[in-house]
């Protein structure tokens, strides 16, 4: 018996987006989230899986599974390649937000409260990163993403707004962040099947990674804040793309692809508003007009950063 022709693939659909494997389940998390939003909500094991709940698990598992590929013989150059870029971009939203809290208080200017800026400014994209890195990077930017991750906690720019009641630096939250990468990579590096048996875990975790960050986005407060949520994306763009892709064409020699693939604002930074008002009380009445910007500058980075990424990567080739 003659058999039927196999003539669509999902998989090789979803791969033809950029960080395809992250940014369509994204799309279909927040899509359901916008108008289905008791769907994700059914109990457990269900909304562990595939709703925001489960976002900071995931992180914590492909945290994990990154660094079970890490090898000692990659510390020297992921320190020079990854240190040196995640340290720039820490300094650009760190010195930014700064800036715009120095000039305009908390209120900030043109309808964008400081809170809106300095969350945007001081976030970026590991997720997004690391599915863009499987397309268009190495083993050692692949190992930076357990860097990147060490400064896009929620501290940093809780730091910068509020530094006293936040009483600095959360320790903690950094311990959180490094110790599932520490273990992944004691573990692999103890034994090399161990390292073979996660090798293509990451990869597989990303769908439901991205599902779950869709998940936390509300799409009619994206239609809400259009027009600011695009300011703010232009804002983001110049005060990071710009120069990161400055150092790392001229200072590190590379593509390009690095620094493109990180640039933008998570999903997470959704969270940020609500957590510093819980800490400063004055920044209460900021909360909700800021969540509502910074959720449509989300949307536009997750789109734009993979496009970005792909056309300095299509670029570099052209004229290397």
């Amino acid at each position: 018996m003659m058999k039927l022709k196999k003539t669509f693939s999902i998989l090789k659909t979803v791969k033809r987006v950029p960080a395809g494997l992250m940014i369509v389940p994204l799309a279909l998390g927040s899509l359901i989230a916008t108008f289905f939003p008791q769907a994700l909500e059914i109990g457990v094991p269900f909304s562990a899986a595939f709703s925001s709940q489960g976002t900071m698990c995931l992180i914590g598992l492909v945290l994990f599974f990154s660094g079970s590929q890490f090898k000692p013989s990659q510390v020297k150059l992921t320190l020079k390649r990854g240190g040196t870029l995640a340290l720039a971009k820490l300094a650009l939203g760190v010195g930014f937000g700064a800036l715009f809290c120095i000039l305009f208080g908390k209120e900030g200017v043109f309808g964008f409260p400081s809170v809106t800026v300095v969350v945007a400014l001081t976030s970026l994209l590991p997720a997004i990163y690391i599915g863009l890195m499987d397309s268009y990077g190495d083993e050692i930017d692949r190992a930076s993403y357990g860097i990147l991750n060490l400064i896009s906690i929620p501290a940093v720019p809780i730091c910068v707004l509020s530094f006293s009641n936040s009483g600095g630096l959360n320790y903690m939250a950094l311990l959180a962040s490094i110790i599932p990468f520490l273990l992944g990579m004691l573990l692999g590096n103890l034994d090399t099947e161990i390292r073979t048996l996660f090798a293509p875990a990451g990869t597989i975790i990303l769908p439901f990674l991205g599902f779950c960050l869709g998940g936390s986005i509300n799409l009619t407060s994206v239609v809400y804040a259009f027009g600011e949520g695009l300011t703010l994306t232009a804002l983001y763009f110049l005060c990071n793309n710009l120069p990161l892709l400055l150092i790392e064409k001229k200072l590190l020699k590379q593509r390009g692809h690095a620094s493109s693939g990180f640039c933008g604002i998570a999903a997470m930074s959704l969270a940020i508003p609500a957590m510093l008002a819980e800490l400063d009380s004055s920044y209460l009445p900021y909360v909700d007009v800021a969540t509502a910007q910074i959720a449509s500058a989300v949307v536009f980075t997750n789109i734009l950063t993979p496009i970005i990424t792909k056309l300095v990567v299509n670029r570099s080739d052209r004229k290397g």
